[in-house]
């Protein structure tokens, strides 16, 4: 099916693009990175947090944890939620575009995305992006707040933190719809189209425009696998509608059906 077929060629067209010339001479060298983001916090304790972080990520003091917690005082008591990076200096080596992420485990790199706290303050969460891992903190019988640690990415996270906890992010750093496309052709990749119908819906709840498009499109072709055209060809003509480039998808995968 074209669906497959399609996802590797844009896999070697990125491999290209990321081939740019390399010398030995750094051309950008990063000596702080500050990659934050805050809501809601007010301007006499911004460097209040800026100084927590400055701790945190000074080596040289072993008893500080990981990540900061502020709670704020402005008609009543809050958890300012908020986004941190913490990682090593930055070396930029070569010409062209480079993105900076938010690094990997094996260098130290550690990405906070502190939800805050619910309504009635009975729990407080937050994740670590690249341990894919999220921590709830949750009262027992009004007393202390408890840690429970959910092995989950940011998104799958986020959902069980707000329908079990009603703890809600303020923002996610992890693409909600390319995580339930990717699974979804994964699934599709191995045959398993119950599982890959179900994931191409998962990312039909947060798609917009083109997004969309291509979701409802991945989803035709998966029910055309499983007989049922006159569902696959609704869902064609909706993302039809949205993105008319999909009509050349869609002969292509009507005429592969006919060899």
């Amino acid at each position: 099916m074209g669906v497959v077929k399609k996802e590797k060629k844009k896999k070697d067209k990125r491999k290209e693009n990321n081939n740019l010339p390399a010398t030995n001479k750094p051309i950008i060298e990063i000596e702080m990175m500050n990659l934050s983001f805050e809501l809601q916090i007010p301007e006499q304790f911004s460097k209040m947090s800026s100084a927590m972080d400055a701790v945190i990520e000074d080596s040289n003091i072993e008893t500080v944890g990981g990540f900061k917690v502020n709670v704020i005082y402005k008609d009543g008591f809050y958890f300012n939620r908020y986004g941190k990076s913490y990682r090593s200096n930055y070396l930029m080596i070569g010409e062209g575009a480079h993105v900076i992420g938010h690094g990997e485990a094996d260098e130290g790199a550690y990405s906070i995305n502190f939800f805050g706290g619910s309504d009635n303050f009975q729990s407080v969460g937050l994740h670590i992006r690249q341990a894919k891992i999220g921590i709830i903190y949750h009262r027992r019988n009004n007393g202390l707040l408890w840690p429970q640690y959910h092995w989950l990415d940011e998104v799958d996270f986020c959902d069980l933190a707000d329908e079990r906890y009603q703890v809600r992010p303020a923002f996610t750093t992890v693409d909600r719809v390319g995580k339930f496309r990717a699974e979804g052709l994964q699934a599709f990749s191995v045959q398993d189209w119950e599982k890959a119908k179900e994931r191409f819906d998962k990312g039909l709840m947060s798609a917009n425009d083109k997004q969309r498009a291509d979701l409802l499109f991945c989803k035709g072709v998966t029910q055309l696998n499983m007989q049922r055209e006159i569902e696959a060809m609704r869902l064609f003509q909706e993302a039809v509608a949205l993105d008319q480039s999909i009509q050349h998808k869609i002969n292509e995968v009507f005429t592969n059906k006919k060899k």
